[in-house]
């Protein structure tokens, strides 16, 4: 992510993917790691307004964090989920928007009620 700190995201683009590749290689389909670098790319992709791009990497992060059953997951998973309401509402396909908001707010509540 430094890369793209220093203005560099095609750089930094690349250096995911190679990391991705590696990873996906190497380690368990569902393993946070995998999570971490599809998020990092997605959130690439979202701030340089690549929105169907960013929206294709969070899908993929989001299918593998539904997989982990983990309860520190589930704030993540409400938070990709924001991510992807974020941007259906910039797509303006404000349903999906709204559906993945309400979903990200019943998570935050079920995981909140955990703690």
């Amino acid at each position: 992510y430094a890369y793209y700190e220093l203005g560099e995201s095609l750089k930094a683009l690349e250096m995911y993917y190679i990391g991705l590749d590696v990873e996906r290689q190497v380690l368990p389909w569902a393993s946070i790691e995998i999570v971490i670098t599809l998020l990092n790319i997605a959130r690439i992709y979202q701030d340089e307004r690549r929105l169907d791009e960013a929206l294709e990497y969070y899908t993929q992060s989001l299918d593998i964090q539904r997989t982990i059953d983990n309860e520190d997951m589930l704030l993540r998973e409400a938070t990709t989920l924001a991510n992807i309401a974020s941007i259906q509402d910039r797509l303006q396909n404000y349903d999906e928007a709204i559906d993945a908001f309400e979903e990200s707010l019943a998570i935050r509540i079920q995981a909140i009620g955990k703690h």
